[in-house]
């Protein structure tokens, strides 16, 4: 197929919603409240949005305010105008919650909710009549089985922790990039970094893998067209064709193993594992104005945290569920994308993110107190040598904007022309801007990530304002 049979396959879609939003727009959309936006169907005004398409004229998002979306479809948010987001724009998977109860092994211990088009997290202690052998498995996008992360295994009474889950996976499998994460050759203890839940123990203390991550969302082994749409590499002169048909959600994560109990004790006995986090969903913004970030707004689809086992006594016998994967942030615009920078940036340890599609963490809170709740809050070694769950992998972010091939910002690349990076309301450039974007490049036949001009981009774990760092794609309407 030539380049332009290519443009017309990638641009089908995104012009049908043009036509669609041409015709349907009404009204602006700027809540006084919180809202939860539903993507089957939902009434905002008097219109009646279904399919998970919203179109506006305007969408504002004022500061202190929190849209949501749920529901079985990604979120499409449609502007012919401008979209301001100083509040929070959100289709985040949903927490596991802890286990806090007692002799409740037959009722099962739920995964949170994926996002809009993201998998549910898998349930701890999943069969109400009987003893569970493993926690359930997470789902996949649009809640598709056998996807999300594998439910750590259940133990018998001697043994002292149950396995956590495995992780959902997207782009990545875990968080190779985690900067907290510490190496404990005595305790493996990063290995719910690479998605696979906490260790178990077994019989005369030996220790056993927890539930394994889900698979890798992408089949072709492939990095350079892990994204939705059509991309050029400037460098090779390139168009590549990305591998994801249409948008959709991340995976949920497994659920943590049952500690059984012994003797002539039921299985209602058991101590619990805890359900997964839900995948990020889909966050789709197309607008023909600019699309504008505030200095306290955030657009996210990340995934949810796994909940921590049951205690009993003063020990975690049950296995912790794993995070569930991030989803997709695709932001389109037919004039600029302005995100004012949130602090400092990844690399130089600010969590605080404009936009992001971040993987979820294996929660485990300590007995008496709060643990590990917070994935750039607190230490994790000490959760993870606990049958914690495994780390979400992380998602997808796209900028998609027009080019002007000026590379005026000093850059080395023509494909953020249109995107700025602003500072107390100044656009930064060169370096600075570099910096707080961290894109990429695309690998050259060495396989070298290179701009442009074919320098090498050598950012390491330094990602950006941006979690993960962003793929940058021309409009090609």
């Amino acid at each position: 197929m030539n380049s332009q049979g290519i443009r017309v396959v990638a641009t089908g879609a995104a012009l049908g919603i043009l036509v669609c939003a041409v015709s349907q727009a009404q009204a602006n959309f700027r809540p006084k409240k919180d809202i939860v936006l539903d993507t089957a169907s939902q009434q905002v005004g008097n219109q009646i949005f279904t399919g998970g398409l919203f179109v506006f004229n305007q969408i504002r998002i004022d500061r202190g305010i929190h849209v949501s979306a749920r529901g079985p479809n990604p979120l499409i948010l449609v502007a012919l105008g401008d979209v301001v987001v100083d509040g929070i724009l959100e289709g985040d998977g949903r927490n596991g919650p802890h286990v806090n109860t007692l002799n409740s092994a037959n009722y099962p211990a739920p995964g949170g909710i994926g996002g809009p088009a993201g998998g549910r997290g898998g349930a701890g202690s999943p069969q109400p009549k009987n003893r569970s052998l493993s926690g359930q498995r997470g789902q996949g996008p649009m809640g598709i089985p056998g996807l999300g992360g594998i439910g750590g295994s259940g133990v018998a009474s001697t043994i002292s922790y149950a396995a956590g889950g495995g992780g959902g996976s997207f782009a990545t499998i875990g968080d190779p990039h985690f900067v907290k994460a510490r190496f404990d050759p005595k305790t493996r203890a990063n290995v719910p970094q690479i998605g696979y839940g906490g260790f178990g123990i077994g019989l005369h203390q030996l220790p056993f893998l927890g539930g394994a991550p889900g698979p890798r969302l992408f089949l072709d082994g492939k990095s350079s067209n892990d994204f939705w749409g059509v991309a050029i590499d400037v460098n090779s002169r390139k168009i590549i064709r990305g591998e994801i048909a249409w948008p959709f959600g991340g995976s949920g994560g497994g659920g943590g193993g049952d500690r059984w109990a012994g003797g002539s004790l039921s299985f209602t006995h058991d101590s619990k594992g805890a359900g997964g986090g839900g995948g990020g969903g889909a966050v789709l913004i197309y607008a023909l104005g600019k699309i504008v970030v505030g200095p306290a707004g955030r657009i996210s689809a990340d995934g949810g945290d796994g909940g921590g086992g049951e205690w009993a006594g003063s020990s975690r016998f049950g296995g912790g569920g794993g995070g569930g994967s991030g989803g997709m942030v695709i932001l389109m615009t037919r004039k600029t994308i302005d995100l004012h920078v949130h602090g400092k940036t990844y690399g130089e340890g600010d969590y605080s993110f404009s936009v992001s599609a971040d993987g979820g963490i294996g929660r485990q809170s300590r007995f008496g107190a709060i643990g590990y709740e917070s994935k750039y809050a607190g230490d994790p070694s000490s959760a993870w040598s606990r049958n914690a769950g495994g780390l979400g992998g992380m998602g997808i972010v796209q900028f998609v904007t027009p080019v002007d091939g000026k590379n005026a910002d000093g850059t080395n690349t023509i494909l953020d022309d249109k995107i700025n990076i602003l500072q107390n309301g100044k656009p930064l450039t060169g370096a600075v801007k570099q910096k707080y974007l961290a894109w990429r490049g695309f690998p050259n036949s060495l396989g070298v990530r290179v701009d442009d001009r074919g320098k090498a981009i050598q950012l390491g774990h330094k990602d950006g304002d941006i979690r993960p760092a962003p793929h940058l794609l021309p409009l090609w309407f």
